[in-house]
């Protein structure tokens, strides 16, 4: 065993610790306190130093080991062994992340526990380190607890761990074996269903012989036929070859009149053209004299019009002319009145400048008033704030004493409250019960936890299924609907749909209806005209609809249907339970195929598989058989779309199911609340048990502290009064001061305010007088210049007026010769267009000529290109007719005509059937009989394998079998000496009785019996004991399974707290022998000395006020046990 001992441990900042030191003796150390002292901080500190990952559930983070108000905390536990000593430093800080140092070297947190380790110290092992409670645990455990413990003692547990790993075998194997048996069950399956098609392989082989048959009759017909169709494309040549050569003749002689034609025609256009000439020499003259008229017009007119102006602006002109000379005379007027008014307001402005001295004058004597009011006001302010200060402290002061007074009051009240509540009980008692309610509040917490977790769910459920209602009050999409709309339209009479909306479906089948039509095939259209396929598609992609589009090809009949098993759960054909017309039934058939409806997913598998039919449940579960394989698909639950019934009763189901979760977590809050009352009443008796005194030290403080405090307030109340004194004598002088007040500052200012703003207001008249002046000035100066310009204007125009008028006369002659010559040249322009008439009558005359035979000539052109190209194309088909027969002679050649060659046509209809026929065994290849002879194959190997696996199984079993009875007999030999081991520890205790344990299978599972005789003849329950006698026997378990693997230190928290004084020796004298072989130490709350006489070395832990930080007294040792 090593030698490892733990000599300290240093605390700081670490739950109840400020700061402290913990040493340890290598035999025997008790940690003395009271509840709440911090004993259990030194526990944890301890491991968590040692890298234990362990925490207790009112620790739930790693940063709730941090001392309130502190940033981090830190744990040093210093270990010997053999001889060299080794520091581990743990820190956390409020990052939630422990690091770990090993001599001041930081280590990862499993290299730590790795050096644990390796040193001999387990703990994690609750019999090294056994926390709170564990004790208690140990009194009520099952066999099965028991027996995992002595595993755990005894090193048993590795022979349990290899049964369970060998089982785990066993099961696997015994997995193997089922999954090959039904491998080699679907072979066998597969080479049945495999017959089936062999036969209409070997049907297929022999239409294929009949095909190359008929091919060689098809082509010795094709051979004949192409011979005769040889002979008659000869004669056709010779017949269109003679109509040829009449169509040319009459072509060239129609060619020769439509030359004389042409040339007639030549001379009539050059006559024409000559004609022409000389009627636009005409009409040029005419028009160039007509725009020589029209331009004399137009000067006339803009003459008239110019002379027309001229005397409206000399008009206009005469009129501002004598605007002008009244409004000079307005301006001489108002500038006359505007100087006037301008020395008014100079007057009225040095008045209001002498009133303006005289209240200057007052404001200076004001200032010099207010100056010594302020200086006595500020003396008056200090003395007030003085008075304010003494007064906030005094009553200050007899605050202090009425609340110490009232807490003396409360203390002396409060405390006989307790100390009788106390008188009543004891601090044991309230222990026990303070255990029993927290287990009841933590079994309370965790029926909450789960009852506020149904209802979670339950309401969740409930909300999606609500959900689902509202989603389905709608079933059709929008989009879909639009596209219903359009198909109408469009009148596409081919197309149905959507799906959904052909059915009308029962509560007891929409599972089913849902299950076949997956969530898009519901809003499918059927369509039976490929004309109307494209253009469905086109308006299912403009609307976005999720509608798929099947096509029905052609008219199929309805197969005759097989005749259907009768019970076990087969309910009949699934479309013919749907309440729909014969019609609808029959495109839905061919559209989504056929279904057996069934009452269970069971018998629709057993339809699929036996019989090959697809098949559709009730609850929703399709089955589909396929080539070598059957498809099973989950069941689909309820979405509404084609009935809301289901959804509706779930719905209700669950509102029923969460009405009551939340009326029994209602009633688990309230016995919570009660039970958490009845705690906090425990828990401030128990802590009021242990600050009695700390509250006696604070009513002797009281009682000194009151009168001192009095003392101070009357010193307090004379300095108040001489202060209300002076404040009398400096308010007199301020109002001596206000009744001497010279007039009102702010009345002298408002009236200096006042004139300022007069003044300013004058001052802005005189502003607008002198721009009105000087704007009267500009107008008078506009005005005359005004007056000179319109007087030179009427000259002007009076001279431009008269020159017009001689214009105009000039302009009349020269019209009137212009029209004589246009009356002369419009005679000659008639007679011309006379001549010009009669040439061009004959000139169409020739050309109507000339275009019926160049017309003529054209359609004899076409006729005989026509020709010529039939001529071409019947010897060009004649060619490949001749090549044709070559090369069927060639194939023919090697081949004997049959007897009877029937016609081209009859055979080739025969060849057709024969190949329809073939087409339907397109799905049988010659791969069958590959795969028939592979699956024979593929059968022998499994079979083998199941031999092997049956094989290995067996030995499997039996390897389980003997580590079975090599850990049955490892077991009964170790509680041999484990129940000697107790009952030796219980003797040299004292103790009158002893323990029994037995080794049990049930269902299974090894458990380990723990019986005690302590009162009576009969081994018993251990139960039957009182509290501390089943402590006492759970403490010699623990040290009888620590002599079988023993440890080099052991720490125990509170394994005493059930024991009376005698057996509290008793275990005293037993840790103490135990601790010369190992190190151990207690932590107890010492209700009693005795535990205390054999160990060697004492260190108490006390919390002063039950709410101050942890502080470590070390006791005195005692050299003599």
């Amino acid at each position: 065993m090593s030698k490892a001992r733990i000599e300290s441990v240093r605390l700081r900042n670490f739950l109840s610790f400020y700061e402290g030191i913990v040493g340890f003796d290598p035999g025997l150390t008790v940690i003395i306190g009271p509840n709440g002292s911090g004993k259990t901080s030194i526990f944890q500190a301890m491991k968590f130093a040692l890298g234990s990952n362990q925490r207790e559930a009112r620790y739930p983070k790693w940063s709730d080991f941090i001392r309130y108000g502190a940033s981090t905390a830190e744990v040093e536990i210093t270990v010997t062994n053999d001889g060299s000593s080794h520091k581990f430093l743990r820190k956390i800080d409020r990052d939630g992340i422990p690091r770990a140092f090993v001599d001041g070297k930081r280590v990862k947190a499993a290299e730590l526990r790795g050096l644990v380790a390796s040193i001999g110290l387990d703990i994690d092992n609750t019999l090294v380190f056994m926390p709170q409670e564990r004790i208690n645990a140990l009194r009520d455990m099952n066999p099965v607890e028991v027996r995992r413990l002595v595993e755990e003692g005894t090193g048993l547990s590795e022979i349990r761990d290899r049964i369970s790993v060998q089982e785990t075998e066993v099961a696997l194997s015994q997995r193997k074996l089922e999954q090959a048996l039904d491998e080699s069950r679907v072979v066998e399956r597969e080479i049945d269903l495999l017959k089936h098609d062999l036969d209409r392989l070997k049907k297929k082989r022999r239409l294929q012989e009949q095909e190359e048959q008929l091919e060689i009759e098809v082509k010795w017909a094709t051979l004949v036929d192409v011979s005769n169709r040889i002979s008659q494309t000869r004669k056709e040549i010779e017949q269109k070859e003679e109509g040829l050569v009449s169509i040319l003749d009459e072509q060239r002689a129609r060619e020769k009149e439509r030359e004389k034609n042409q040339q007639a025609a030549a001379t009539l256009e050059a006559r024409l053209g000559q004609i022409q000439r000389e009627i636009g020499s005409i009409e040029a003259r005419i028009e160039e004299e007509k725009r020589r008229a029209q331009k004399l017009e137009e000067d006339s007119r803009k003459t008239l019009s110019e002379s027309d102006q001229l005397k409206r602006d000399l008009k206009n002109e005469k009129r501002l002319h004598q605007k002008a000379k009244v409004d000079l005379e307005k301006a001489m007027a108002a500038k006359e009145k505007l100087l006037q008014r301008q020395k008014e307001i100079e007057a009225e402005i040095a008045e209001h400048e002498a009133e303006q001295d005289g209240i200057e004058q007052e404001l200076t004597a004001f200032e010099e008033w207010n100056a010594k009011r302020t200086e006595s006001y500020v003396v008056y302010k200090s003395l007030q704030s003085d008075i304010e200060k003494k007064d906030v402290l005094l009553r200050s002061l007899k605050e202090r004493v009425l609340n110490e007074e009232a807490e003396l009051q409360s203390i002396d009240s409060k405390w006989t409250h307790v100390w009788e509540a106390l008188e009543e009980t004891n601090e044991k008692e309230l222990t026990i019960k303070k255990g029993k309610l927290e287990r009841e509040i933590s079994s309370l917490n965790e029926e909450r936890f789960r009852e506020a977790t149904l209802v979670s769910r339950l309401q969740r459920e409930a909300d999606d299924i609500k959900v689902k209602l509202t989603e389905t009050s709608e079933r059709i999409p929008s989009s879909v609907r639009k596209l219903k709309v359009s198909v109408s339209e469009h009148g596409l009479k081919s197309v149905v749909g959507p799906v959904i909306e052909l059915l009308t479906v029962s509560e007891e089948l929409s599972h089913a209806v849902e299950a076949v039509l997956s969530p898009t095939m519901a809003y499918a259209f059927i369509v039976q005209d490929e004309n109307d396929l494209v253009l469905i598609q086109k308006l299912r992609d403009r609307e976005d609809a999720p509608s798929p589009v099947i096509m029905l090809h052609g008219e199929e009949k309805e197969a005759e249907k097989s005749e259907l098993p009768k019970g076990g759960g087969v309910e009949g054909w699934f479309w013919d339970a749907v309440d729909i017309e014969s019609e609808t039934r029959t495109m839905l058939r061919r559209a989504f195929g056929d279904f057996v409806l069934t009452k269970t997913g069971k018998s629709a598998m057993r339809m699929a598989t036996r019989f090959g039919l697809s098949a559709v449940s009730l609850d929703g579960v399709v089955v589909v058989p396929g080539e070598g394989k059957t498809i099973g698909y989950p069941r689909r639950s309820a979405t509404g779309l084609v009935s809301t019934a289901p959804l509706q009763s779930q719905l209700d189901e669950l509102e029923r199911e969460l009405i009551l979760a939340r009326k029994r977590t209602t009633d688990v809050i309230m016995k919570l609340e009660k039970a958490t009352d009845e705690r906090e009443e425990v828990l401030d008796l128990l802590a009021q048990a242990t600050r009695w005194t700390s509250t006696w030290d604070r009513r002797k403080k009281l009682l000194e502290s009151i009168p001192s405090l009095q003392e101070r307030i009357a010193s307090r109340g004379d300095e108040l009064k001489q202060l209300e004194a002076e404040i009398g004598k400096a308010e007199r002088e301020l109002r001596e001061l206000d009744n001497t007040q010279p007039p009102e500052r702010s009345r002298l200012v408002g009236q200096r305010s006042a004139i300022r703003l007069k003044i300013r207001r004058l001052q802005k008249k005189i502003g607008e007088v002198q721009s009105g002046l000087r704007s009267t000035e500009q107008n008078e100066g506009m005005s005359r210049s005004d007056l000179k310009k319109h007087g030179e204007s009427i000259k002007i125009l009076s001279s431009r007026l008269e020159e017009l008028r001689e214009e105009m006369k000039v302009s009349k002659s020269q019209a009137a010769d212009i029209v004589e010559s246009i009356d002369l040249l419009s005679d000659g322009l008639v007679e011309t267009e006379a001549t010009q008439v009669k040439v061009r009558e004959e000139f169409e005359r020739c050309n109507e000529v000339i275009r019926s035979l160049s017309e003529r000539i054209v359609e004899l052109g076409l006729v005989i290109k026509d020709s010529k190209f039939q001529v071409l194309q019947a010897r060009k088909h004649l060619r490949n007719l001749e090549g044709e027969e070559e090369k069927l002679t060639q194939e023919l050649a090697n081949l004997t005509r049959p007897k009877d060659v029937r016609p081209l046509e009859t055979a080739r209809s025969e060849l057709i059937r024969i190949r329809h026929l073939l087409d339907e065994y397109q799905d049988v290849s010659e791969s069958v009989a590959h795969t028939e002879f592979q699956l024979k194959k593929r059968l022998d190997e499994v079979e083998q394998h199941v031999a092997d696996l049956k094989e290995e199984l067996g030995e499997a079993e039996a390897a389980v079998r003997h580590i079975r009875e090599q850990y049955h007999n490892g077991m009964n030999a170790t509680l041999s000496k484990v129940e000697k081991n107790v009952n030796d520890i219980l003797a040299s205790a004292s103790f009158a009785g002893s323990v029994r344990f037995g080794l049990v299978l049930r269902d299974g599972i090894y458990g380990v019996e723990f019986k005690s005789k302590i009162k009576g003849d009969e081994y018993g329950n251990i139960s039957q004991g009182s509290g501390g006698e089943r402590s006492l026997i759970a403490i010699s378990l623990i040290l009888a399974l620590q002599r079988f693997n023993p440890a080099p230190s052991y720490a125990l928290d509170e394994v005493d707290i059930f024991l009376d004084a005698t057996n509290t020796e008793s275990v005293s004298k037993l840790l103490y022998d135990a601790s010369r072989r190992s190190q151990f130490i207690l932590f107890t709350p010492a209700k009693s000395t005795h535990l205390l006489k054999h160990a060697d070395r004492r260190i108490g832990v006390v919390s002063p006020r039950g709410i101050d930080p942890s502080v470590i007294v070390e006791s005195p040792r005692i050299s003599d046990n």
